[in-house]
């Protein structure tokens, strides 16, 4: 996991990535996070395992080939009054588990927080900052 590129280039926007219609119920599932960069790199948060974060990396905006087929997946904006572009990073931390393994991270940015976790059901909750 390269969070210097994270950490280097000012994020411009973010994304929440759902799996269309894969409940019992219809609902969609929430999946993952994507941040666009500056430097034209998406940053993929997701759940490797139920214990770990997966960090993918793309050059262009297309979707991780964990988003099988691409017509059953969908990027989001997140509601609240998130700013559209983020800005710099200003701090990440990393989450671990009992064993080590990082399992989520938390990245702050002038005006809001991203906490990623992986798990059984991948959580992502955006903080905005009290800055």
């Amino acid at each position: 996991m390269n969070t210097e590129t994270v950490s280097t280039y000012p994020a411009q926007s973010i994304d929440r990535v759902y799996y269309i219609g894969s409940g019992a119920d219809g609902a969609d599932a929430l999946e993952g996070i994507r941040l666009q960069l500056a430097n034209g790199i998406d940053v993929y948060l997701s759940s490797g395992t139920d214990w770990t974060l997966d960090w993918d990396e793309r050059a262009d905006s297309e979707l991780p080939s964990w988003c099988y087929p691409a017509s059953s997946w969908e990027l989001r904006t997140p509601e609240g009054g998130i700013p559209s572009e983020l800005g710099h990073c200003l701090e990440i931390e990393e989450i671990r588990n009992a064993v080590g393994e990082i399992y989520g991270l938390l990245i702050t940015y002038a005006h809001v927080k991203i906490r990623a976790t992986a798990g059984e059901n991948f959580d992502v909750e955006i903080i905005p900052s009290e800055a």
